[in-house]
């Protein structure tokens, strides 16, 4: 006699989903509403700011900006990716492959100890777009924004050369990497 019986795979609890820390990217000026917001529906957030002193027309004061433009950190678990996008001032968040890119949390605390050092220190760090030769690039502020072009060499820590295809000639100009955003990344050379 042949007997007949159902086999089910043991069960196996689903493992918690674990929190993961997000790059939450915002409106502009609006880091500190974000995560004010976040805080506020009790999601962990993470603004690395730096001190600065500042000095206007009929005094001097410190201000406090953030050291990523229209990023704030959020620690929360994908299933609650509905509530944190509703959050008002909040565009996106960063995505790999079409999915939520989680950020290692060695990064996030290397940054936190960045971020401690500058404002410990005083140190007013640089902001510097990474920009290799190849890239496609489009120019976002000054006489040429909105024109695409490819980054052709870098010249010195702050300035790139970028060439801008029009009518079959190349113009080349040197342009300060920070005005730049990168539309596609140069294919990688055997």
């Amino acid at each position: 006699m042949i007997s007949s019986e159902l086999h089910r795979p043991p069960s196996r609890a689903q493992p918690a989903e674990s929190l993961r820390w997000y790059a939450c990217y915002t409106r502009g000026r609006h880091e500190k509403k974000v995560a004010s917001h976040l805080d506020s529906r009790s999601i962990e957030t993470f603004l690395p700011v730096q001190r600065l002193d500042v000095q206007w027309s009929d005094r001097r004061k410190t201000v406090s900006r953030p050291m990523f433009s229209s990023y704030v950190f959020a620690r929360f678990r994908e299933s609650e990716l509905p509530q944190v996008l509703s959050t008002r001032g909040l565009v996106t968040i960063l995505r790999a492959g079409g999915r939520p890119a989680p950020i290692p949390d060695e990064e996030i605390e290397n940054v936190r100890r960045f971020a401690d050092a500058v404002s410990h220190h005083r140190i007013a760090p640089e902001r510097e777009t990474l920009i290799e030769a190849g890239d496609r690039v489009r120019v976002l502020t000054g006489p040429f924004a909105g024109i695409e072009g490819v980054a052709v060499l870098r010249r010195g820590p702050r300035r790139l050369l970028v060439s801008l295809s029009m009518v079959a000639e190349g113009l080349a100009v040197d342009l300060d990497g920070a005005s730049l955003q990168v539309i596609a990344a140069a294919e990688p050379q055997p």
